[in-house]
């Protein structure tokens, strides 16, 4: 079972209940890394993270939804919500830069084919 960002330490004090959104969190992540590198690509290391982020946001939010319809909390559903907002922030975010990125690395490509070529053809 997956951690996402807490120690074995803090693992293992964690009500159950998050490590069970954490664990969907991390196959979310999973998936939505396969739907960026097939939609873009190639996926960076820099919107690895942000979709990291992006799942550990989406599993507090479920979990603290959780929390607030069991115990009539309203503090809770406020924070799952903030939980949620950041996250589509985040999801916004790592599709752009994705996006970007596979533009510019394309670029690179075919600058650097038209290079080799032109060298090619002098040789």
């Amino acid at each position: 079972m997956t951690r996402g960002s807490l120690t074995p330490e803090q693992a293992e004090k964690a009500d159950p209940r998050l490590r069970v959104h954490l664990k969907r969190g991390e196959q979310y992540r999973r998936v939505r890394m396969a739907e960026l590198t097939k939609a873009h690509g190639y996926v960076s290391s820099g919107v690895g993270i942000i979709v990291a982020t992006e799942a550990r946001l989406h599993a507090f939010a479920s979990y603290f939804l959780e929390l607030g319809l069991e115990e009539g909390q309203q503090d809770f559903l406020v924070k799952s919500a903030s939980f949620a907002n950041n996250a589509r922030t985040y999801s916004l975010s790592a599709w752009e830069l994705c996006a970007r990125e596979a533009e510019t690395a394309a670029k690179l490509r075919s600058k650097n084919a038209t290079t080799s070529a032109f060298f090619e053809d002098k040789q």
